[in-house]
């Protein structure tokens, strides 16, 4: 899709916008805002067959997560305890919805023609199946040693590497081996069961939907199926969510006598439902989704003057990307609270984990106004990113595996600048390594 097309395509929804505005009476840039979000999971669910849609998911994530729950919070649920917007909806979504289109244009300005270069991978892969398939499993066992030593220390070197296994199933699935579905379920299904008591699902969700990505790359894809299974799965995890409390009390309870059924949970959940049940699920669900109220928190602490950027954590940030702790003695620490708590101008208890985002950053460093333009910008240097990444397709094809990789950081609307980055870089190193003198080894000494 060219860049103009982009373009005329977001001016039609300023136009469709500004009439169901009128007719609904909301303000037109709120109702560009909750059409914008939903565009952009439009977008998500029309890339699925074409391409591994990491910044789809991305870019997803901010409409649903930013966009369409904040406005639904400002129209319909109103929570009152938690997850309260604490600005009015139009100083929020001058600056959210803003911010969010100039990072999406810059990021298409380099990429809106580019993503075509993965529909021909798989079958330039499924041609060499014989190699790629060895490659595949001796990943898996790497993936899985590595795994193993995680459970003794969880240095960044030995969860990334952990990975492998991931990404050697990848190789086998697409090397159309005898014994793919076997070199899957000894991946897939002991991390399902490890997710699913620890009761943390989001990377399960990542891991998912990554996986039908690549199953189906090149391949036709019912968006009308699709769309109604994203529908039931919203709806379940919506249910989900409502449940979860009791259930992972009870999880993680060792004096817990109650043998709780997640499934039975659900279910009890379903079959009570009611007009006011239904709103108070999806208030819930609209609480754990929307990463708005954090920003709005961060607003009115803040409010909206000029920052010193000798005195934000950009500089610091940025530098400790590149920098090992033993070098850059104030390297940033990756999930501290220090930043979070200056944003809100709350104190997280030390066992919570919660970030600003990309958005959240673009609003604490640079203030209103530059950080839309900042937005760009960063748009730009994850294009640029994308753009070589995918260029480097042709020469290396199961690169495309990798990708889950580097990129896995990138798919949360929560994670911030420096959690992404920092985990981009140093995996990009390891993919570098393997790529430069560990796959001629294995192609040389391993592969007939």
């Amino acid at each position: 899709m060219s860049f103009l097309k982009i373009i005329f395509r977001l001016v039609i929804i300023w136009c469709l916008s500004i009439l169901l505005g009128s007719r609904f009476e909301i303000d037109n840039l709120a109702m560009f805002s909750v059409l914008f979000g939903s565009y952009l999971v439009i977008e998500l669910v029309l890339s699925f067959g074409k391409w591994i849609p990491y910044f789809e998911l991305m870019f997803a994530g901010f409409g649903i997560q930013l966009l369409i729950s904040p406005f639904l919070e400002y129209h319909y649920f109103f929570n009152s305890v938690f997850g309260v917007m604490t600005v009015d909806e139009l100083y929020y979504f001058e600056f959210m919805t803003y911010a969010i289109l100039a990072l999406y244009l810059g990021f298409k300005l380099f990429t809106s023609n580019s993503q075509k270069n993965e529909q021909w991978v798989r079958l330039n892969i499924e041609s060499n199946a014989d190699k790629y398939e060895l490659l595949g499993k001796y990943l898996i066992v790497i993936g899985y040693v590595f795994y193993g030593l995680t459970l003794l220390s969880n240095s960044f070197i030995l969860i990334s590497l952990s990975y492998l296994r991931f990404i050697g199933s990848l190789y086998v699935l697409y090397s159309r081996s005898a014994k793919t579905m076997f070199y899957m379920l000894i991946v897939w299904v002991p991390f399902l069961f490890i997710t699913i008591k620890s009761v943390i699902f989001i990377n399960l969700i990542i891991w998912l939907v990554l996986l039908y990505c690549f199953w189906k790359l090149n391949r036709k894809v019912n968006k009308i199926l699709l769309s109604s299974l994203m529908i039931v799965g919203f709806i379940a995890i919506s249910v989900l969510q409502s449940v979860k409390h009791v259930y992972r009390e009870s999880a993680w309870d060792p004096n817990s006598r109650n043998d709780l059924s997640l499934i039975t949970l659900m279910v009890d959940q379903i079959n009570n439902l009611d007009a006011e049940s239904i709103k108070s699920i999806g208030a819930i669900m609209s609480v754990r989704i929307n990463q708005g109220w954090v920003i709005t928190h961060g607003m009115s602490n803040l409010g909206d003057d000029v920052r010193n950027l000798s005195q934000n954590y950009l500089k610091q940030e940025l530098i400790g990307i590149f920098l090992p702790r033993f070098i850059y003695k104030d390297k940033a620490i990756v999930g501290g609270h220090d930043k979070f708590n200056e944003f809100t101008g709350w104190q997280l208890a030390e066992g919570t984990a919660m970030n600003i985002g990309i958005l959240g950053d673009l609003y604490l460093n640079f203030g209103k106004k530059y950080g839309i333009m900042m937005g760009f910008v960063l748009g730009l240097l994850l294009g640029l990113l994308h753009y070589k990444y995918l260029s480097k397709l042709h020469t290396y094809p199961d690169l495309i595996f990798w990708s889950v990789l580097f990129y896995f950081m990138m798919m949360r609307a929560g994670n911030e600048f420096y959690i992404i980055m920092n985990w981009y870089v140093k995996t990009m190193i390891i993919v570098v390594i393997f790529f430069s003198y560990v796959r001629p080894y294995l192609l040389k000494k391993l592969v007939p």
